[in-house]
């Protein structure tokens, strides 16, 4: 009986899963470049350093996803990238190191800088953080708060204290 709701519950999620990629084709069939742009400043305003121009992340495609877009959208070349990874003593650091080149694109057998923590993240974080940093990227990075702050004044025009005091 356990056995028959376990694989009626994966029926389940499969066809739930299938109307919702059937969906996301339907309401996205093309990306912009202006929307391109968008996703960058976005995924930096979640994921970026507030500092100097660098996006960390686990997530593979959101690593490819926000390269892409900086060297599309913005012609950052791949010379102004530098890439660090950062790992646990428990990884293959090899692997971990082909497996971000791959996304990167990038050839980082030496250009890359390694920062092995202490700890076993094995399971968890197959291939550790990718670190993205741009070079000389402070006009770029004044660009994309610039444009962040104008999508939260578009979104929300008025300021928390203003709606506080209209209340």
């Amino acid at each position: 009986r356990w056995l028959e709701r376990r694989k009626a519950s994966k029926i389940m999620s499969k066809k739930a899963w299938d109307e919702a990629r059937r969906k996301a084709a339907e309401r996205v069939k093309k990306i912009t470049s202006k929307e391109r742009v968008l996703i960058a400043c976005a995924l930096y305003w979640a994921e970026g350093n507030k500092r100097d121009l660098s996006f960390t992340n686990t997530d593979p495609e959101m690593i490819a996803v926000f390269m892409d877009i900086m060297r599309t959208e913005f012609q950052v070349s791949d010379l102004d990238f530098k890439i660090s990874i950062r790992t646990y003593e428990d990884l293959n650091i090899k692997k971990c190191i082909s497996h971000w080149s791959a996304i990167t694109k990038l050839r980082l057998k030496n250009n890359v800088s390694i920062n092995v923590l202490k700890g076993k993240k094995s399971g968890k974080l197959e291939f550790g953080m990718c670190r993205v940093r741009i070079r000389k990227g402070g006009r770029l990075l004044k660009t994309i708060f610039s444009i962040n702050k104008r999508i939260n004044k578009i979104i929300s025009p008025h300021s928390s204290t203003d709606r506080i005091r209209h209340s």
